[in-house]
């Protein structure tokens, strides 16, 4: 990823991250609206509401802990690389994934309560999304993550130009 400063840098990756996020959420109040305007219920039935939620909830902690586990597992790799711009590159592309992965689980999340309208999925849908919202980067979180020290810390912590 090019980029012209350290402010550019959490400009662009805090855009990208924020528009991704207006996916799932838009779809969700979309769904939300037309259920709600629509006098038929279209639900299929088939799951029990207890098989339902707990189903989802397994499958959000087992995915999500997979993904934190692999962007640790990434970030002690793109912490030993040298030079700064290579480090900001390969974190820009983990938190892509890492949003991404929140957003899978938001769809999943969303096609189980369109099939079944359990309203209790609306909270996993919601702990998904808040999820997500944590793993937007900001200059703090960078630098304890990557683990900066000296020049480069204070560099990505003020967002600075220059050393």
């Amino acid at each position: 990823m090019n980029f012209g400063s350290i402010k550019e840098y959490f400009y662009r990756v805090q855009g990208y991250c924020f528009l991704v996020m207006l996916i799932p959420l838009s779809l969700q109040l979309l769904i939300h609206f037309k259920i709600l305007f629509a006098n038929s219920s279209s639900a299929v039935g088939i799951v029990n509401e207890e098989v339902a939620n707990i189903t989802l909830f397994v499958l959000l902690v087992v995915v999500l802990t997979i993904v934190h586990w692999y962007s640790k597992r990434r970030l002690l790799s793109i912490s030993k690389k040298l030079g700064l711009g290579r480090k900001l590159d390969d974190y820009f592309i983990l938190t892509l994934i890492r949003v991404s992965a929140g957003v899978v689980i938001c769809f999943v999340t969303i096609g189980v309560y369109v099939a079944t309208q359990v309203d209790s999925l609306n909270i996993l849908f919601f702990l998904s999304f808040g999820w997500i919202f944590f793993q937007v980067p900001t200059s703090r979180k960078t630098c304890k993550e990557l683990r900066l020290r000296g020049d480069e810390r204070e560099m990505v912590f003020y967002k600075k130009d220059k050393f």
